[in-house]
């Protein structure tokens, strides 16, 4: 077989293996690969305990009851309630926050002093517990179950005479990565969305969001790198901060329509 055949065939290959993969992770065969509630605390457990052993914890009392005052408010207004959230603060001065699995969620003492008010605290932290209510990260890990389990089947029928496997298994990462990080922006603005709906809910000012976005807007033309509220991604630019604005304004307008729409 001439080369150019063997090549377009593997191709054909990667091309259905992915196709079938996002259907495969997404639907019929998510039962066999989902995470339960349970495992996740679990790993999210596992996952706290190493980084807290590498991460300066801050144990000034004044911050940690500001972060668990306003986070407590708002899980008590989110729609998941198999986990307890943890709320930590990192004694660090960038301007960061993250959720693991499990709910547990980290914001630096230096992004606690950039909300200058609790509108814009509950900002941040809806945001991350948008992460944890919409389980991306668990949906991310049983499409990763979905994705070995596949390219196991692919590795056993298709490639296993082939000495190029190694290269294979390179496209396969990389095709793959561009799917997860599709998905990453779509969690993203799907954060911003349940996070500004939280925030309203708990009578925080939803709109507090755009005020700290302008901030980071500022201070990113300005040369700092920051974190918060975007991947830690050297190719996001200006843009994608305003498209993040406009995603909280469309949201804040829809959830008034929604208001307006019950009281006819």
């Amino acid at each position: 077989m001439q080369v150019k055949d063997i090549a377009m065939k593997k191709l054909f290959y990667i091309i259905t293996l992915l196709s079938c993969l996002t259907l495969f992770s997404s639907t019929a065969w998510a039962f066999l690969f989902s995470i339960s509630a349970e495992e996740e605390v679990a790993l999210g457990r596992r996952i706290a305990q190493s980084i807290e052993r590498r991460m300066p914890i801050c144990r000034d009392i004044e911050y940690e009851r500001r972060l668990m005052r306003v986070g407590h408010t708002l899980t008590g207004i989110s729609e998941r309630k198999d986990v307890d959230y943890t709320f930590t603060v990192i004694d660090k001065k960038e301007i960061n926050g993250f959720a693991t699995f499990g709910g547990y969620v980290y914001i630096y003492k230096g992004a606690m002093d950039k909300a200058e008010t609790d509108d814009e605290l509950a900002a941040i932290i809806a945001h991350e517990i948008g992460h944890v209510s919409a389980r991306h990260l668990a949906k991310r890990l049983e499409q990763d179950r979905a994705f070995s389990f596949g390219f196991g089947l692919l590795d056993a029928f298709v490639l296993r005479k082939q000495k190029s496997r190694r290269n294979i298994h390179k496209i396969v990462n990389i095709a793959y990565g561009i799917i997860q990080t599709g998905y990453t922006r779509q969690d993203e603005y799907e954060a911003d969305r349940l996070g500004t709906r939280y925030c309203y809910r708990a009578r925080y000012d939803p709109l507090a969001a755009i005020t700290l976005l302008n901030k980071l807007k500022k201070e990113k033309r300005e040369g700092a790198q920051l974190a918060i509220f975007e991947n830690i991604d050297i190719l996001r630019t200006h843009p994608y901060i305003d498209e993040r604005i406009e995603t909280v304004i469309s949201e804040v307008g829809a959830i008034k329509a929604e208001e307006a729409y019950s009281k006819l």
